[in-house]
């Protein structure tokens, strides 16, 4: 099982307090959080709509972006397309299982998808 996302887990942790977390179990797939999971439903979805890993990689970057962290060196990352384009890496890891795991759906099925290829401009 992979690591949990949670922003609080350091501020409740520094109160003293105890915090219950749900988990989030999908066939073989377990996930620690809700943000881990929406990772992975996120990049599987996006990727199952024909969108390619670069730019699901880029807008998740964006989003950390949006929340202004780290600004600069995120938005390097997306510019020279440098792992992981500026999300926080275990959000990367979930978008990566998300996005294979549809993959090899989509593979198993014969059907063709773009998300394996580069494409910056669609």
């Amino acid at each position: 099982m992979l690591p949990g996302n949670d922003l609080n887990a350091e501020k409740n942790a520094a109160a003293g307090t105890t915090v219950r977390h749900a988990s989030f179990n999908m066939g073989t797939q377990s996930f620690l959080d809700a943000a881990a999971f929406g990772n992975y439903h996120a990049s599987y979805t996006g990727t199952h709509a024909g969108e390619s890993r670069v730019k699901q990689y880029s807008y998740a970057g964006l989003g950390e972006v949006a929340k202004f962290r780290d600004m600069f060196t995120r938005l390097r990352q997306i510019e020279l397309s440098v792992p992981p384009y500026g999300d926080p890496t275990t959000d990367f890891i979930y978008n990566s299982l998300g996005m294979s795991a549809a993959e090899a759906e989509i593979a198993k099925d014969g059907r063709p998808t773009r998300s394996t290829h580069y494409y910056p401009y669609y």
